[in-house]
């Protein structure tokens, strides 16, 4: 089972999640990471919940080559919807690297 909380007003968000990670068989990690900044300077913040990987892997994984992407491409956007439509676009363009 996954906490996590946000905590919003005008001038902040603060993210917090637990940490550890249950696996099907039943062994439990206690220093699993749920919580990601995109990257150094962007103010955008990601939870990672339920299953934690994609097509078999890791949201960490793909968070890190996502932030590497943007920071290689000097990709900045306005608004938070655009990152998550930049995700998706890396993912559909990068399928075979993620594979």
């Amino acid at each position: 089972m996954t906490a996590e909380v946000v905590i919003m007003n005008r001038g902040a968000v603060a993210l917090a999640a637990d940490s550890a990670v249950t696996f099907q068989e039943g062994k439990i990690f206690y220093s699993a990471n749920k919580l990601h900044m995109l990257a150094p300077g962007y103010p955008v913040g990601i939870l990672v919940f339920n299953n934690s990987s994609l097509m078999s892997v890791s949201w960490e994984v793909i968070i890190k080559l996502f932030r590497e992407y943007l920071l290689t491409n000097k990709k900045r956007f306005s608004l938070l919807e655009q990152y998550a439509e930049e995700l998706v676009r890396f993912l559909w363009t990068n399928q075979k690297k993620l594979a």
